[in-house]
């Protein structure tokens, strides 16, 4: 018997379920994201390879009776089939839906686990979610939104990446369902507690972006994360679900109240009390959200447009007390800088050109660091906004004797633009402009790093190298790349050679299916900077 394939060398349980096994070891990806055990793999197989003379021969057996044309149309569909493809289709892939692949692809993509550097995983508890969602069905559960959101998110990320209309065509279907399931989910008390209902709205947000159907880049699902975050207030987040579902709500709530102006219906105060100021990710969460709690308060300051107007208003005490405040926050910024885990801190390497990079033990250290920058970057601004507004205040308020001139306002460095924290180091010399462009330029550095072109100790990585196959970054990771390159593109700090690099950065996430990076990238003039 001669064999006409390649036999497959995957693990007993993906064989059985048919689907593409990456032959990890000890266990398989797969075998991992639906939390099973692996079964290993069985002993290689030597057999006799004729799968060219067989296939030629099958081939003519299957054209014989059909003209000429009729062949040279299969042949054009199947070539066609084979451009859309992501890889090259392994034989034992051709009986697998493409629902279970777009699965496969979506859980590859956009979910990561806990790296050896305990930074915590994105979304990692959406496969278990969802493998729990569909055990339920089996049982006689209805099927819940949760299904639906995944396969949405599962289908347009797979369709986005092999061009495929019909593929996307069902997955605005799913994402119908997922409306309708999770309106109805909310509306019961015990079901919008639920992790599934949470996990729910988040996959919707990421069904949102990657298809960049944004309004004015803020988010139709703002309302949906401010209420994962009013929720988790009445439960703990400690288990194995909750706290990534969080997470990840936090970051995108972040997002819109920092980068995109958005005035959620939401008091932040409470939050801090969720966090564990001995952990260094939950101390730093805790720091933005003082931040975003205080861009709330006074958007105004944040606002780099007209900063003589509105200055009588807001009154010389008002601005003295909101430098105090904000400069308190640049120096808890600063200390968390200072005692971060030696394993997260990040490095600077050299390229094979002599380029100065910043690289870390992982990427998600690296958006760790991106994070803190943008944060930093926000608390300087509104540092020179204020001292802008002081310094267009006739000197004379200073001095006259019918104004009544507090304590706090004369005690403050309300007339000095350095860094008003003694305690962090260099940059306490600095001003602010000097310390924003410090952040840009380290954010600037780190994009060979962040977007895969480059390992950490700064070599190239080779696309094609069969070595280097699991190093490129995955669609999770670019798209937490959205915010630092949207704060280069859009800072009156950045110089237009950082405007270009960032601009240049989003169009490339746009490249692997994060259609919201291109309508950012297409969002600013930057012309209106000149």
């Amino acid at each position: 018997m001669v064999y006409s394939g390649r036999p497959s060398t995957g693990c007993y349980l993906c064989r059985r379920r048919k689907i593409k096994c990456d032959e990890a070891r000890p266990g398989c990806r797969n075998c991992e994201i639906y939390g099973k055990t692996c079964p290993g793999y069985r002993p290689q197989i030597v057999l006799q390879d004729k799968s060219h003379h067989t296939s030629r021969k099958w081939r003519s057996t299957l054209v014989a009776g059909n003209d000429a044309q009729h062949k040279s149309s299969d042949l054009s569909r199947e070539h066609e089939h084979d451009a859309l493809a992501l890889t090259t289709k392994p034989r034992w892939l051709a009986d697998v839906s493409m629902d279970d692949r777009a699965l496969c692809y979506f859980f590859d993509q956009y979910t990561t686990q806990r790296t050896p550097d305990s930074l915590p995983g994105a979304l990692e508890s959406i496969p278990l979610l969802y493998v729990l969602c569909r055990e339920n069905e089996v049982a006689g559960s209805p099927s819940s939104c949760l299904r639906w959101a995944v396969e949405a998110a599962a289908l347009t990320s797979y369709a986005n990446e092999a061009h495929d209309r019909h593929l996307a065509f069902q997955a605005r279907q799913r994402y119908g369902l997922a409306l309708q399931g999770l309106k109805e989910a909310l509306s019961m008390p015990v079901e919008k507690m639920q992790d599934s209902t949470l996990a729910t709205i988040l996959l919707l947000v990421i069904f949102e972006d990657i298809n960049g159907e944004r309004t004015q880049l803020e988010s139709s699902h703002t309302a949906g994360l401010e209420l994962v975050a009013r929720l988790h207030t009445y439960r703990r987040l400690d288990s194995k679900y909750s706290r990534c579902l969080f997470n990840f709500a936090y970051t995108q709530l972040q997002i819109q109240i920092l980068g995109l102006g958005s005035q959620p219906k939401l008091d932040l105060h409470f939050l801090v009390d969720l966090f564990d100021r001995s952990d260094p990710l939950q101390s730093l969460m805790s720091i933005v959200t003082k931040l975003s709690q205080f861009v709330l308060d006074a958007p105004i300051l944040l606002s780099c447009s007209n900063p003589v107007s509105n200055v009588q208003d807001l009154g010389l005490e008002y601005l003295a007390n909101s430098l105090s405040r904000v400069q308190t926050l640049d120096e808890e910024l600063g200390i968390w800088c200072r005692n971060v885990p030696d394993q997260w801190l990040p490095r600077v390497v050299y390229s094979t050109t002599g380029e100065a990079l910043i690289t870390c033990v992982s990427v998600s250290a690296a958006t760790l660091w991106n994070f803190y920058r943008c944060s930093r970057v926000i608390v300087q601004t509104i540092i020179d906004n204020i001292y802008t507004r002081l310094d267009r205040l006739n000197e004379a308020v200073f001095t006259t004797t019918a104004y009544n001139t507090p304590d706090t306002i004369m005690n403050s460095p309300i007339t000095n633009r350095t860094s008003a924290s003694p305690s962090s180091s260099v940059l306490s010399q600095s001003t602010p402009y000097e310390i924003v462009q410090n952040m840009i330029v380290d954010i600037c550095r780190s994009m060979p790093f962040t977007l895969g072109d480059v390992d950490s100790s700064g070599n190239p990585l080779n696309e094609k190298g069969a070595e280097h196959a699991n190093t490129r970054i995955k669609a999770i990771e670019g798209y937490e790349l959205l915010w630092p390159f949207w704060h280069v593109l859009t800072s009156h700090f950045s110089t237009p050679k950082q405007r270009l690099q960032a601009r240049e950065g989003l169009y490339r996430l746009d490249g692997m299916g994060i259609k919201l990076a291109s309508k950012m990238a297409g969002a600013v003039d930057l012309s209106s900077f000149t």
